[in-house]
Order: C-alpha cells, then structure tokens, then sequence
C-alpha cells in the first residue's frame, strides 16, 4: 500500500501572509497552475482513490486528481490544518505584534506550542498518524492524500521519531509539493524523493517508519 501526499495547491491567503488554519480562501491562478503541474507529474499514477482535507484549498486540488485519476474522492477532517485558533485570519506581521510570545514558537517548530484555542503540532501529528494507521497493512493499491503545510510538516516529525523542535526542513513545505508513504512490516516509511510538481525541485530527504 501507497500514499502519495500532497500539499494543496496555492490559495489567496498563501500569497497574501494570512494565517489560514482551518479558515478557507480560494486557490489563486498561480495554484491551478500548480494543480495542472501536479496533473501533469501524476498522470501515470494508479490512484485507486483520493482522500481530502474537507477545506476548499485541498477539495479543489483533490477534486481535479479524482477527475484525471477517474477515482472516488473521500474528504476526512483528520486531514485538516493545524487549528490555529485565535490566529486565524489574522494576518502574520500582526500576529506577530498581538501574540509575540507564541507566534515564534509555533512557526519555529516547536512541537508543544499552540495559539489560544487552537491545536499543537503534536496534537495535528496525532490525528494525521490516526487516520494513515486506520487502514489495514493487508490492503493493496496507491492512495492519493491531500492535505496542509503545517498538517504534513506535523506528520513527516512523527515519523521521524522526533521529540525536540522541528529542524528548517521539516518546517517548509511549499504548495504542490508531493511527497510519498508506504507500507513496511506493519509500519508506515516516509520515503525520500518528494519533489516539487510545479518546479521540479526535490523534497523530503528521510527514510522513517511509524509504527502501529
């Protein structure tokens, strides 16, 4: 069993510095043309169905991929952004002047911190890991997975085995990028070699396992 996973592609709050969560705002000209790049990149690949975050971003990235791929598309709150709680919609700079004290913890990778009623990237990494171990090892066929920035920078720390702070690399995740989980006795590796559709550029240089 496979998973290819995916950022969403660009939306206008991406481009504009507002911090989204799980707020929605519509993916700009630049993110269908990331969405037709991605098309294009997985054109060869046997999806034998899509899974979505239930937000708009990731529906219209997702929707796209079930279209080509001639799958079923299922959306799943587990898959959903970190919950950035009283953050959201604001933009970052003024995030930055009302919360000082946790805005650079969070965007600096530190697993435990979280914006006043709002979720933890260990707590985002949780449900994300929940719903990939929800199916059975025994089950066969490449899944696509679409899913956020901070949801899937959550997940590949899990999976690491981290305890301390996420590194620069684990911290940037750029729109459409994709990257790729598989199945090893009873565990889940998050094999190296994700790369970029929209420009080409490789990502995802680890080799982890999560076990059940």
């Amino acid at each position: 069993m496979r998973f290819i996973v995916i950022r969403h592609a660009e939306s206008q709050w991406n481009r504009e510095g507002i911090i989204q969560g799980q707020l929605d705002s519509p993916v700009t000209p630049q993110g269908h043309r990331q969405i037709a790049a991605l098309m294009v990149a997985l054109k060869e690949m046997p999806f034998s169905q899509i899974f979505s975050s239930p937000s708009g971003r990731a529906m219209t990235t997702a929707q796209a991929l079930a279209s080509q791929g001639q799958c079923a598309l299922s959306s799943d709150v587990r898959l959903h952004e970190q919950h950035f709680g009283c953050l959201q919609g604001q933009p970052y700079h003024q995030a930055m002047r009302s919360h000082p004290d946790i805005i650079p913890r969070i965007f600096a990778g530190e697993p435990a911190a979280s914006a006043p009623e709002g979720e933890s990237a260990f707590d985002v990494a949780q449900r994300l890991s929940a719903f990939f171990l929800s199916f059975p090892s025994s089950l066969r066929g490449t899944f696509g997975v679409v899913t956020h920035g901070h949801a899937l920078q959550a997940l590949i720390w899990q999976l690491k085995g981290e305890t301390g702070w996420m590194t620069p690399a684990d911290t940037i995740t750029p729109t459409a990028v994709i990257q790729c989980l598989s199945w090893v006795m009873g565990g889940c590796n998050y094999k190296a070699g994700g790369c970029h559709a929209f420009t080409g550029a490789a990502a995802g240089p680890y080799l982890v396992r999560a076990r059940r």
